[in-house]
């Protein structure tokens, strides 16, 4: 009776046996299988396949590499405020910034100098469209941070005007935000130009401009502009048309740093002494700063009198910004000296003129007086266009504290 029970368990023993080699052997497949199921089945079919697939792939890795070196010298340019092209990008000696700094870049960069020695001539990334198209890029995705970061606030609306050197008339439109952790913030995110200045065309602009960058109309609850009536007009301007369009009617607020620009200039403007000042200061740029022999003499007595502390060259006067001729007005205080002394020096009847009337008491007191007077406005208006200044600091007087 035992012969075949030890029968029976020899049988059982090879059967476990071999579904034991079984599952091992299918595993085996298995991942054998998935292992070759990544990868092309040419290349194991091909060793010179295998080889040209590999060498695509480190040509790949070699391409993203050298542009992203390109990206970061681009991106470099543009938050330096630098030129990217040169007269002549074919000038071996100065072909440009881009250029430039792209060979000097290689010289400690391998993989970019290979790549400029060996990459194809149709495949060029240092050409003036490719240098467009990635600052359009990068300003796309500086872009795309700001509104991120806007949208999910209630904001404010900031918008000027100004004339480029082409005498273009352009439009800024900045967005004004807190962020959660309490501090405000300051973008830009347009500078389009216009073709009229009417507040119709412009309000119009503006709306399609906070649309395009996703912005809704129902968040904006603020708006700032300067007096003009196309800006500011109560029934008409661009102020009040938003107010329509907008659900939470954003308030408007003057700029007050250009009310006070309005202030200086209509204060010097109806009195005489200070309108004469100025009128002096002009014409003592004109003289001196009228040639290179005039201001080199000027400076030897500047530097005879030890008066120069990194200060000394007379400026033209700003029509638009009065608190800029504060500058103006220390250096001819501060170099009258010089300044008398070269005109002594002269016999031209201008020269005469002018050190005549600048030895006038009326002159002395009047530069004296403005030049502390803009001193005080210019303290103000570097406060007033602060990025954190607010309506609780103007209560609290911290304006008066800065200034006095």
């Amino acid at each position: 009776m035992s012969f075949p029970t030890r029968i029976g368990k020899k049988r059982r023993g090879r059967t476990e046996s071999w579904q034991s080699t079984k599952a091992a052997l299918h595993r085996e497949a298995e991942q054998s299988y998935f292992s070759r199921k990544s990868t092309n089945v040419a290349a194991h079919l091909s060793k010179a396949y295998a080889d040209e697939l590999k060498r695509q792939q480190d040509e790949k890795q070699q391409n993203r590499a050298v542009l992203a070196i390109i990206v970061d010298i681009v991106r470099f340019l543009a938050r330096q405020n630098i030129s990217f092209r040169g007269h002549r990008e074919s000038d071996s000696d100065n072909s440009g910034n881009f250029l430039q700094l792209v060979h000097f870049t290689a010289k400690y960069e391998p993989k970019l100098n290979s790549w400029l020695d060996s990459h194809p001539q149709n495949v060029s990334w240092l050409s003036h469209d490719i240098q467009n198209e990635l600052l359009h890029l990068l300003a796309v995705e500086v872009l795309s941070q700001i509104t991120d970061e806007c949208r999910r606030q209630l904001f404010s609306i900031m918008c000027d005007e100004v004339s480029d050197r082409s005498n273009h008339e352009l439009l800024s439109i900045v967005v004004r935000y807190v962020l959660p952790s309490g501090s405000v913030k300051e973008s830009l995110t347009a500078l389009l130009k216009v073709d009229s200045t009417n507040a119709a065309y412009l309000s119009d602009i503006i709306v399609k401009t906070m649309l395009s960058l996703n912005l809704s109309l129902e968040s904006i609850i603020g708006q700032c502009y300067d007096g003009a009536s196309n800006m500011a007009g109560q029934y008409s301007g661009v102020q009040a048309r938003l107010k329509q369009l907008c659900v939470r009617e954003p308030l408007f607020v003057h700029c007050w740093a250009h009310n006070l620009n309005l202030v200086l200039q209509d204060t010097v403007k109806n009195v005489l002494v200070c309108r004469q000042i100025f009128d002096l200061l002009n014409k003592l740029y004109v003289v001196i700063e009228g040639s290179p022999k005039r201001h080199g003499e000027y400076l030897s007595y500047v530097s005879e009198l030890c008066l120069d502390d990194g200060q000394r060259i007379l400026q033209s006067l700003c029509s638009t910004r009065w608190s800029a001729r504060s500058t103006n007005l220390r250096v001819v205080l501060k170099c009258l000296p010089a300044v008398i002394k070269y005109l002594e020096s002269q016999y031209d009847s201008d020269s005469v003129g002018l050190l005549k009337t600048i030895k006038n008491i009326e002159f002395i007191f009047g530069i004296t007086f403005l030049n502390e007077l803009f001193l005080l406005a210019g303290s103000a208006i570097k406060v007033l266009v602060a990025i954190h200044y607010s309506v609780l600091d103007a209560r609290n007087g911290y304006i008066r504290n800065v200034v006095v």
